[in-house]
């Protein structure tokens, strides 16, 4: 197996990106790996580089990448909407798809990734099958969250709280940015989160897409997260949703084990 660096252009930008490529030189299957947002992304990605690295080894090229304004691609967070997420994916996909020469790509996300996943699958039929991890209720809610950890944070490390979440709220809805632990979210993601929720209410999907969606959780049962988002989308005849037993490796700082994450590379 051998991993090269390779960088695409998106949104009149270079996107970085590292592309698995199986030992042969040749494969019959490709994906795309996404990752979830702001600290998350720190705290999984080992787990999706050995996902990604399990999944080559059985002969399937993988790129992982940055969204703009993430990690080692170009851009600024604050410049980025989930729209222009979304365009990074099909540009992603087009740009694996030149690389290998195949014409089916597959898609996998974790998290806030996986719910902008389920976007794609209205826009496109090509896509061979999406495999979404763990994936938030909705990115507003997930968004806010995030801003009630930045709150813990701060009580823990300065013993008081600077703002309280609903005045960091009135902030996005006013136009203004915030910090989330060094991450500058912008008015405009933050409304951008919120027209991909609303969008999700209406959308039905094609019953000939083959999508999986995986709760991760310690207790081998589906999240309250993940039920949550099941429910809310309504597909029961397109959708397979099952649950493994895994630590929340997202949110941990030390390693956790990830076998059954592995195992699930190893059924594809």
């Amino acid at each position: 197996m051998q991993i090269n660096q390779v960088y695409f252009r998106s949104n009149a930008i270079d996107l970085y990106g590292a592309l698995f490529i199986p030992e042969s030189g040749t494969g019959k299957d490709a994906y795309i790996v996404c990752h979830p947002f702001a600290e998350e992304k720190k705290s999984s990605q080992k787990p999706l580089v050995d996902f990604s690295r399990r999944l080559a080894r059985r002969g399937k090229y993988v790129l992982m990448f940055d969204f703009q304004g993430c990690g080692d691609s170009q851009g600024k967070l604050s410049a980025s909407t989930a729209q222009r997420w979304l365009q990074n994916i099909d540009d992603a996909i087009a740009y694996l798809k030149s690389t290998t020469g195949l014409t089916e790509i597959s898609v996998v996300g974790l998290r806030a990734a996986a719910t902008i996943l389920w976007h794609l699958a209205k826009k496109t039929d090509t896509i061979q099958r999406y495999i979404l991890f763990e994936p938030v209720h909705t990115l507003q809610g997930h968004l806010e969250n995030l801003i009630k950890q930045k709150m813990v944070n701060e009580l823990l490390t300065y013993g008081r709280v600077k703002r309280t979440k609903e005045l960091l709220i009135q902030d996005l809805q006013a136009g203004n940015a915030i910090d989330i632990d060094g991450h500058e979210v912008s008015s405009e993601l933050y409304h951008s989160f919120m027209h991909f929720d609303n969008e999700m209410d209406a959308q039905v999907l094609d019953t000939k897409i083959k999508m999986d969606i995986i709760s991760l959780s310690i207790s081998g049962t589906p999240s309250s997260e993940s039920e949550k988002f099941y429910r809310k989308i309504q597909q029961p005849a397109c959708v397979n949703f099952q649950a493994i037993k895994v630590e929340s490796f997202w949110n941990k700082i030390d390693g956790v084990n990830i076998d059954p994450l592995l195992a699930v590379a190893d059924s594809l």
